[in-house]
């Protein structure tokens, strides 16, 4: 058998006079060709200042599965710091994203709650922290947990750099000092969203759980493993958060840089970071070369905001007209899409811009021929939607969007996949047959991902591969009332709104996204953009507007027996 790494999950408490912190973390050892050890440590993140005044305790959390031992009892092992790697030193391009974050509105948990230094931009204290146990003991935890290694291998996303959607499994010690036996050895699903340029990392919509840091993230099941849990960025507004993974290259790269010994078992790393077969049957996102959601922003003298639009067609791009209403009419505004680091859009008077029904917030920008000239360079990675019709309740979809924050050093969608929770049909105008007029999608909208939209995913006739295919235009994900006890005129029954009250304490549902399917948008389009811009649209069904302000229109009718 040839050398290999195996694994097992641990827990990490620092206890101090004065202090106590959890994390979660990993334990390596690497084997020969004979089965014999020939080194081992233990990784996790640190964002702990001062690390000499705490004492180390480490957990495996297999002490429930040890029929030899009473399950009323865990055993913590003495550790020591081998190399405390502060990442700001080896690794600048990582701390730079996450000072973007910082600038940008969002917190950076764990690390912000300790590290409340406002210019601390550079975060001295965010560390990869290599341990050890002490050495009269380590046999004893080998031995004991002997079972439970696993074999694992480190995906490098230089040989696979589209990992969107991408299912995850975290493997963590949550709440560690609730209850450290319940919570051990964890596990949390969820997707990739975002995939950072220079192979630094990811950030997904798995929910950040206290203790997570140092967690190892795998993909579904299998031990490929992909990095460990760095953190969570969480907007201060309350728009959301995303957990922040730092992959293997990151991990690696900074490890032998900081102990240039591990070099020579580099070789053994690369050589067991390529995706098993298995594993890449799993991967949700279809390959695909081209895209059709780009961003956009609208910009004046004092402020700026941003949305997402959609390439419709070869002259025409559409998103919501709540995205384009602050520059809609107004002078000395700037509006600009970005197809790429080298394509932006600059949208003027010689582009049209067409609203044909404001409650139901689609608006179509027609381009200019020099628009139009930019956007169709075949040297630029854009190509129109391709339409889908058979969708049905329960199908999976994925979302593309510019949402929660926009990054114009790496232009990439933030990506979740989902399924249609629901669909409701009506009337386009008296005239015509039932149509989906509007669609409920789990997969997760943020703040800027307006305008974005749902694709479903459709097998190709001409090869093996999948591609995406348009579903409808994302409109805004739902917001609900925070119950208040304390209030008596509280309706339990009505905590859903389409609006948000100045009085109202309310919360965003990311997994809700309401969506303008792709047959209205097709009525709009054929009865209003591809006529003369004179031509008096068709009257909608005033029920589908309704339906947009989440209005009701029908009534509720009881059946029931007259007697009981």
């Amino acid at each position: 058998m040839s050398a290999h790494w195996q694994y097992i999950t641990v827990s990490v408490r620092l206890v101090s006079k004065e202090n106590t912190y959890a994390l979660s973390g990993i334990h390596l050892i690497f084997k020969d060709p004979a089965r014999k050890i020939s080194f081992d440590f233990i990784l996790t993140i640190s964002y702990i200042p001062d690390l000499e005044l705490y004492k180390i305790l480490i957990n495996s959390g297999n002490d429930a599965d040890d029929h030899n031992e009473s399950t009323d009892t865990v055993s913590w092992y003495g550790g020591k710091v081998i190399n405390n790697i502060a990442l700001s030193t080896y690794h600048s391009k990582l701390t730079k994203y996450l000072s973007y974050f910082r600038r940008n509105g969002f917190n950076f948990i764990p690390y912000d709650i300790i590290n409340k230094k406002s210019n601390d931009t550079n975060f001295d204290n965010l560390s990869l922290l290599k341990l050890d146990l002490v050495p009269n003991i380590k046999q004893q935890f080998i031995h004991k947990n002997q079972a439970y290694y696993k074999p694992i291998m480190f995906h490098n996303n230089r040989i696979n750099n589209e990992l969107k959607n991408l299912p995850i499994i975290i493997k963590s010690y949550p709440f560690n000092f609730t209850n450290s036996m319940i919570f051990s050895n964890f596990l949390s699903n969820g997707t990739i969203n975002y995939v950072f340029k220079d192979y630094i990392g990811y950030l997904s919509d798995t929910q950040y759980l206290e203790n997570m840091i140092g967690g190892v993230v795998l993909n579904d099941k299998h031990h490929t493993s992909i990095g460990l849990v760095l953190g969570n960025v969480k907007k201060l507004n309350g728009d959301g958060d995303l957990t922040f993974i730092i992959s293997w290259n990151t991990i690696w790269k900074v490890l032998m840089e900081y102990d240039s010994k591990l070099n020579k078992y580099s070789s053994t790393i690369l050589k067991l970071n390529r995706l098993s077969t298995s594993m890449t049957t799993t991967i949700a996102t279809p390959s695909r070369k081209y895209t059709s959601v780009f961003p956009i922003t609208i910009r004046n003298s004092v402020a700026s905001s941003w949305g997402s639009c959609v390439y419709y067609n070869h002259n025409t791009l559409m998103t919501n007209f709540h995205v384009l209403q602050p520059f809609i009419g107004k002078h000395e505004v700037s509006c600009e899409i970005h197809i790429s680091p080298t394509c932006i859009l600059t949208i003027t008077n010689t582009d049209s811009i067409i609203t044909p029904f404001r409650n139901i917030d689609l608006s179509f920008i027609k381009l200019s021929m020099k628009n139009i000239v930019l956007v169709n360079n075949r040297n630029i990675p854009a190509k129109p939607i391709r339409k889908c019709y058979k969708y049905d309740v329960g199908d999976e979809v994925i979302s593309q969007g510019f949402g929660l924050f926009y990054n114009l050093t790496n232009i990439s969608p933030l990506e979740s996949q989902g399924i249609i929770s629901c669909k409701v049909k009506l009337p386009i105008t008296y005239k015509v047959l039932e149509s989906n007029s509007m669609i409920i999608t789990s997969s997760s909208c943020w703040n800027g991902s307006s305008g974005g939209g749902i694709f479903k995913k459709s097998s190709s006739s001409t090869s093996s591969s999948t591609r995406l295919e348009f579903v409808g235009l994302i409109c805004s994900n739902a917001q609900i009332k925070i119950p208040n006890l304390l209030n008596e005129n509280y309706d339990p029954e009505s905590r859903i709104i389409s609006h948000e009250s100045s009085d109202d304490i309310i919360e965003k549902l990311s997994k809700f996204s309401l969506i303008l399917p792709i047959e209205i948008i097709d009525y709009c389009y054929t009865h209003k953009v591809s006529q003369s811009h004179n031509a008096i649209p068709p009257s909608i069904n005033p029920k589908i507007k309704d339906i947009w302000q989440l209005k009701s229109f029908h009534n509720d009718i009881v059946i029931d027996s007259t007697k009981f």
